[in-house]
């Protein structure tokens, strides 16, 4: 399969530049005088650039679905996805639930880093909310993400509340001497039954 990472704006505040522009007043059929003031957060335009900016993701999304798919008919794709959704619309540019119901990509893993099982749980209902979600998320775990560092005995409350409501894997983020060393000898027992 291929996985798509960092499909994304990198935050509320990206691009503005001389290209984005003329491709916004395309998208928005009229010209922006006060650019770029008026088309950040806050700004009179922003929900309409918010929705420029999203379109442009998918675009992409759906031209890569699309040459994948012709390279290699039957590839699995997925992609790393922000969990809140329409949060994510806004923020980074992502509508992956519009993803899912094109059949774009097989399944999203959705960065659902967190040390609070509550919270990454929360996260897992909205998630599979979606129409056309069930059996199509695979959570991402943050047992060294930046925004959290989680225990061997977290990672595997995180898997059973994963397993509980019907996912058919996980992701474990990211791949260092402390997953490796630490974690992965603790938890391994855990997924593998042995």
């Amino acid at each position: 399969g291929i996985h798509l990472d960092y499909v994304r704006f990198p935050d509320r505040l990206s691009c503005y530049s001389p290209a984005t522009r003329t491709r916004y007043e395309a998208f928005a059929k009229r010209k922006v005088p006060d650019w770029p003031a008026s088309v950040k957060p806050g700004g009179a335009l922003w929900d309409s650039y918010a929705k420029f900016r999203a379109s442009q993701v998918t675009q992409f999304v759906r031209q890569a679905s699309k040459e994948l798919r012709a390279v290699r008919p039957g590839v699995q794709i997925s992609i790393a996805v922000w969990g809140k959704h329409p949060d994510c619309l806004d923020a980074v540019g992502q509508d992956w639930p519009v993803w899912l119901k094109e059949g774009l990509v097989d399944f999203i893993t959705p960065m659902n880093y967190s040390e609070n099982p509550w919270e990454f749980e929360s996260l897992l209902l909205e998630q599979l909310a979606h129409p056309g979600a069930k059996g199509r998320i695979v959570p991402g775990i943050g047992v060294t993400a930046n925004e959290c560092e989680l225990y061997p005995s977290e990672v595997l409350q995180q898997l059973a509340l994963a397993r509980r409501h019907g996912c058919d894997g996980f992701s474990l983020f990211k791949l260092d001497a402390n997953l490796l060393q630490n974690v992965l000898p603790v938890i391994g027992p855990a997924l593998t039954g042995r």
